[in-house]
């Protein structure tokens, strides 16, 4: 018969996170315990590997997401609005891996069940794959606003492209700072598309979204 699990949250998290240290610090990453993330800062750009873990009525998972903030995309932002959540793009990283282009939509679950004591070796053994296989290739794609701005400012416009992520205010907003930022020869037809998908999202975010295109039209 299959033994549950003995150890609690913390141990659970403690334990992965001293198995992978090497590898990740290796990387370049280093720990951000309070926020339970890996980040990398480098030239303007921040990488965050994000680990979330949830305990279950009989079991634990683990759930990782990446996020890449661009310093002066976001300062820019900031500046405007007068806030930022300091994430540029990103997205968990079962869409991530399963997007063929980055733009597809394609969910399949990539969460690490931990059931038994054992899985906790398993689940560190799978983070160091998914850093290796997944992360890294990732981080190096969009290491420079020209691709960053094309994972942003090209279609699908009807949904959130999977490498992407974040919320449609997020992505017009940031959308037309990284096309001014580039000097995107579409920025007329970005401002036309936005300002329409702009309408789906609350009356707040249309305003902070006004305020970012005046500011960048003016």
């Amino acid at each position: 018969m299959m033994k549950e699990i003995t150890y609690k949250s913390k141990e659970i998290k403690e334990r992965i996170f001293s198995s992978i240290m090497n590898e990740y610090l290796k990387s370049g990453f280093y720990l951000k315990k309070s926020r339970d993330e890996f980040v990398l800062t480098k030239d303007g750009y921040s990488n965050i590997i994000h680990f979330r873990f949830t305990a279950w009525s009989l079991f634990h998972s683990l759930d990782i997401a990446l996020y890449i903030s661009v310093h002066s995309v976001e300062k820019m932002l900031k500046s405007i609005t007068g806030e930022s959540t300091n994430i540029t793009m990103g997205n968990d990283i079962s869409y991530i891996y399963n997007s063929p282009n980055g733009r597809e939509i394609i969910h399949r679950v990539m969460a690490i069940d931990i059931r038994q004591n054992e899985d906790v070796d398993a689940a560190a053994e799978t983070a160091i794959i998914y850093l290796n296989k997944i992360a890294i290739p990732y981080f190096n794609l969009y290491n420079n606003l020209y691709e960053i701005n094309n994972i942003f400012n090209r279609p699908p416009f009807d949904y959130i492209p999977a490498n992407l992520g974040g919320s449609l205010d997020d992505r017009c907003m940031r959308g037309l700072i990284i096309a001014k930022m580039v000097n995107s020869p579409d920025l007329e037809f970005l401002v036309n598309t936005y300002n329409n998908l702009i309408k789906r999202t609350p009356p707040g975010s249309i305003s902070q979204y006004v305020h970012v295109r005046d500011y960048l039209l003016g």
